[in-house]
């Protein structure tokens, strides 16, 4: 759930900027170099189309995790290190990156519940098979 709002977030305000640049510059500022400003909003978009589809499909790696709190952490100290030439509302941001990533590292270190610690996938070994009361059978011990 944190991921997925993370998620959201992030795709929100990506595609905000590239969709209508006249109304985010209005709240964030002006920004001077279109090009790089334009490159930010189309990587925040992927970070965070990343994060929902993740988040949808149900946990498989830890791969969302890293990103969600690597995305999160380098923001808010991007904002922090340039907090004295950006406007204040990228205080308020950089405070709200900082809980996501502090949540999202939290969340990760709990890991998947035990019913999904083992995610079958067409390239996952195939589960060894025994001979039970005269025909083929699957093991009935724990795949692990």
């Amino acid at each position: 759930m944190i991921a997925r709002a993370q998620g959201w977030y992030y795709l929100g305000g990506g595609l905000w900027r590239l969709l209508h640049p006249r109304s985010f510059e209005r709240i964030a500022g002006p920004k001077p170099d279109q090009f790089q400003t334009d490159v930010a909003a189309a990587l925040f978009a992927a970070i965070g189309a990343t994060l929902v589809v993740d988040s949808l499909a149900g946990p498989r790696s830890k791969a969302p995790a890293v990103l969600a709190v690597g995305s999160a952490s380098a923001i808010a100290a991007i904002d922090l290190k340039h907090r004295r030439q950006i406007r204040s509302l990228f205080i308020i941001e950089a405070a709200s990156e900082i809980a996501m990533a502090v949540a999202a590292a939290s969340t990760a270190a709990q890991g998947p519940p035990a019913a999904i610690s083992r995610v079958e996938s067409p390239h996952s070994p195939p589960r060894p098979r025994r001979f039970v009361a005269g025909r083929l059978g699957e093991d009935s011990s724990r795949w692990r």
